[in-house]
């Protein structure tokens, strides 16, 4: 391959690169090993960029240097593409009957209620049976079983992460309607991830959080290794009453004329000073309301391989 020819791909791969990395930090811009990674691709791309703008006399150095390059972009590519296999593996499971969906339901709940109970998190009724009460006594329709199958492992997880993150209370899920599986499968085809088509299921959940418990559950849901989770809302509301600054810091007292003495004010010595440096960061008892809006992506199965 000539260098004009090796400049070319580069360009192209640059670009794929570029679009590469930011999909990357859609999904897991939350963790640092993962921005590190991000920052690597970056400077890999920046690189490539360079020398494919740059002119370059024919040499063996150069080549050296063009065929690292792509060596490199190659590795990274294949180590997100294997970081990204699993959440399209979940979509591609054979499908549920109706009734087999039903018992997962029921079972997926029984051990919700009993991980809660164990971490001492109760759950208000608005928030059982994973959000999908009627479907424990209707039959869904036999070809709604896949996009429901999904949907339930992703509100089942969402609320898992929030009880292992030590929420107090889950007050409430919601899951929004599902569309026709056709109508989904049509809107995919606009929608497209590291060569995977997908459509957007979107949640919520609303819960009562300690001290430390938002930033825990963030984590476990961007660190999820099952459902490709993005984090499209939070709100945040506590209820509990600051304490007037007086208080949190410590009054201060009034300065004294330096003119007078302590005899002269009655005779009272002056208590030493309390510090107003002192950073204030949150009371272990204080609880706060959080409501999440998250989107789920759901992967289009692929067609079964013929066997021929």
């Amino acid at each position: 391959m000539s260098i004009s020819e090796n400049k070319r791909v580069l360009g192209i791969s640059a670009g794929f690169l570029a679009a590469f990395a930011g999909l990357g930090y859609i999904g897991f811009s939350q963790h640092s090993a993962c921005e590190t990674a991000t920052k690597e691709l970056t400077d890999i791309a920046d690189n490539i960029s360079s020398m494919a703008d740059a002119e370059f006399a024919p040499s063996r150095n150069v080549q050296k240097e063009l065929t690292a390059a792509n060596k490199a972009l190659a590795a990274q590519k294949d180590a997100m593409k294997a970081q990204f296999a699993p959440y399209p593996a979940l979509c591609d499971t054979k499908p549920l009957s109706s009734p087999e969906f039903q018992a997962k339901l029921r079972r997926m709940n029984e051990e919700l209620l009993a991980a809660a109970k164990a971490a001492g998190c109760d759950i208000a009724a608005p928030a059982r049976d994973m959000g999908m009460s009627t479907l424990l006594r209707d039959t869904p329709q036999a070809d709604m079983v896949p996009l429901l199958t999904f949907q339930l492992e992703a509100i089942g997880g969402l609320e898992k992460h929030a009880v292992d993150a030590g929420a107090v209370r889950l007050d409430k899920v919601f899951c929004a309607p599902l569309p026709d599986p056709k109508e989904a499968a049509k809107a995919a085809k606009k929608l497209e991830l590291l060569g995977r088509r997908y459509y957007p299921v979107d949640l919520e959940l609303a819960f009562t959080a300690k001290h430390g418990t938002v930033l825990d559950a963030l984590n476990r849901i961007m660190n999820d290794k099952k459902i490709f989770y993005i984090v499209t809302g939070l709100a945040i509301k506590n209820d509990t009453p600051l304490q007037p600054m007086d208080d949190a810091l410590g009054k201060q007292q009034e300065a004294m004329p330096t003119t007078q003495g302590a005899e002269a004010a009655g005779a009272e010595a002056a208590a030493p000073p309390v510090p107003v440096a002192k950073q204030i960061a949150g009371l272990d008892k204080e609880q706060a309301r959080v409501h999440l809006t998250v989107r789920a992506l759901y992967f289009i199965p692929e067609p079964a391989k013929s066997t021929k």
